[in-house]
């Protein structure tokens, strides 16, 4: 009896870390962002989110359309890293994800109910707001972090629309689709 029920255990483990190997692997370069576009890209990270941790991502889209593959690589990594924050540090309860365009360009905002930070005594080791806001910068974009202990934070990306059109050619088909997931 204590044989199988090491055996399940095992077996559930393997499960577990074949579903995390995968994980990895399509984080390594997230192959449906080139062929899918930004916001597919971004639901199926939400989703895989979701169901590893169960943490409740909202995504909502009104992005039509597609943007140089350049920028959505960019925006797509802020908002990996961004959710990768909120697993690991924010406690948070539920996280909220907005792309669409604005009157400045496009903007991509995270915002979580989490437990909030002083932004200005991250300490030193923690790169995650500085490798977004050099990714942010890399492209042109604004960069900001709003948070207070207690508070969530939101991390947001304007991608002004000279950026854009200084990024290259728009990949893939344009869908014209508007998504929103709850």
């Amino acid at each position: 009896m204590a044989a199988r029920a090491q055996l399940n255990q095992l077996r559930e483990l393997q499960r577990e870390a074949l579903a995390e190997m995968r994980a990895l692997i399509f984080e390594l370069r997230p192959g449906n962002l080139e062929q899918d576009g930004l916001t597919r890209a971004l639901r199926t990270h939400t989703a895989a989110i979701q169901g590893r941790i169960g943490l409740p991502v909202v995504l909502e889209s009104t992005l039509e359309g597609r943007l140089p593959l350049a920028v959505e690589e960019v925006l797509y990594r802020i908002a990996q890293e961004a959710l990768h924050n909120v697993i690991k540090h924010a406690a948070a309860r539920q996280v909220r994800l907005e792309v669409g365009r604005t009157a400045q360009g496009v903007r991509l905002r995270i915002e979580d109910d989490g437990k909030g930070f002083d932004p200005e005594r991250v300490p030193d080791g923690h790169l995650g707001l500085a490798g977004m806001r050099a990714r942010a910068d890399k492209i042109g974009a604004q960069f900001s972090c709003h948070s207070e202990p207690g508070q969530g934070a939101t991390i947001e990306v304007v991608v002004p629309d000279e950026a854009i059109a200084g990024a290259g050619p728009v990949s893939g088909a344009v869908t014209g689709v508007a998504i929103r997931d709850e």
